[in-house]
């Protein structure tokens, strides 16, 4: 047949033609923009008594939604994906997008302790409630050693693998705003820090050196799983200074484990072809008229990379959001997260649609 067409046509299919070894083009994954919804509901909130559709709110772009390891997966390799089903299709039929990530560390099952062969940490939680949790740790201890928890990591991989693998498949997959790169062993399983108030616990763990670079690399293994099982998807990496408590029941302060994840999270990503973008889920905590000046938003700009914001449970005034949103948009950040709470409160939808609408510029 080809020997029929026109030479002409003929070139231009030869042209166009790949040989099997050839790289098949993919488009590159680009950085979520605008104004998100986060919840931990799966679009599940109910307003005086209905449930409403979080997407339908015109001021948002997308959801950003928290679920946890021990509810898509309560038994080995058994999943379910019902929220992110829904999710999709609700994205889908409001032309929006959505963000869709799984919480480890603390929210672990308990089969994953006993198929990783570790035990398990429990402190007392810094919430209201004060209840004992448990997580695992970075490393293992091993002939009176620490080795890294590779048991847990292999497990996880395999976790986040099936989570690609059902995603791919899925026929509204281009409503992923993003995935957050979680799995680390944190206080609740989704920042980059060790979240303890509680120093006579947290000395038990006897945190030197070694325990931080432990952690770093348990956190680059982390990355390394999301990058393989998602190479062509945005992935957000959350940080903070906060790892430990001292002697004094005072945070300790330290920016060292968070710039080498995230630097060596960006720099893999590049040279793999991926996107990983930095988050701030600290953002709400401060003063808008002082946040700029924060060490915690200088190492984020330092980053020269598109980045993310999330505010507080509860923004205390529409003023007050005001200033937020205004400060996020002179810092220049590519989308910002508020919870559902502000999203949903009638009085804040001027503010929030005035600042979408910034954002997306």
């Amino acid at each position: 047949v080809l020997a029929q067409l026109d030479p002409n046509v003929l070139r231009n299919i030869k042209r166009n033609q790949r040989s099997p070894e050839s790289p098949i083009s993919v488009s590159k994954p680009t950085p979520p923009q605008g104004l998100f919804c986060v919840t931990n509901t799966a679009n599940w909130v109910v307003k005086n008594g209905k449930r409403i559709n979080l997407f339908s709110y015109e001021a948002i772009d997308g959801i950003s939604n928290y679920t946890t390891w021990k509810t898509v997966e309560k038994e080995s390799g058994k999943y379910t994906w019902i929220g992110l089903d829904r999710m999709l299709n609700e994205a889908a039929q409001s032309n929006k997008k959505l963000g869709y990530h799984i919480l480890a560390g603390t929210h672990a099952p308990d089969w994953a302790y006993q198929a990783a062969n570790v035990t398990s940490f429990e402190y007392t939680s810094p919430t209201r409630d004060r209840k004992k949790v448990k997580t695992y740790l970075p490393w293992i201890e091993k002939n009176g050693r620490r080795e890294l928890n590779n048991g847990m990591l292999a497990i996880w991989s395999k976790t986040i693998k099936a989570y690609a693998q059902y995603l791919n498949q899925h026929p509204n997959k281009n409503r992923i705003a993003y995935i957050a790169i979680t799995g680390g062993p944190t206080g609740n399983g989704l920042e980059i820090m060790w979240a303890q108030d509680n120093y006579s616990e947290f000395s038990t763990l006897s945190w030197d050196e070694n325990a931080s670079q432990l952690f770093i690399e348990y956190w680059k293994r982390c990355v390394d799983i999301f990058l393989d099982a998602f190479p062509n998807t945005p992935l957000g990496l959350a940080f903070t200074d906060w790892f430990g408590v001292s002697a004094l029941e005072k945070s300790k302060r330290s920016y060292v484990e968070s710039s080498a994840i995230v630097n060596c999270a960006i720099k893999t990503a590049q040279a793999k072809g991926g996107l990983v973008l930095p988050m701030g889920l600290w953002f709400g905590k401060f003063n808008p008229s002082t946040v700029v000046s924060h060490p915690l938003v200088k190492l984020l700009t330092s980053f020269n990379v598109p980045f993310g914001l999330q505010c507080e449970l509860n923004t205390p005034s529409a003023d007050f959001l005001e200033k937020l949103l205004a400060t996020a948009v002179s810092l220049n950040a590519s989308w910002i997260e508020l919870w559902h709470n502000d999203i949903i409160r009638d009085d804040y939808q001027m503010v929030l649609l005035k600042y979408r609408t910034q954002l997306r510029r």
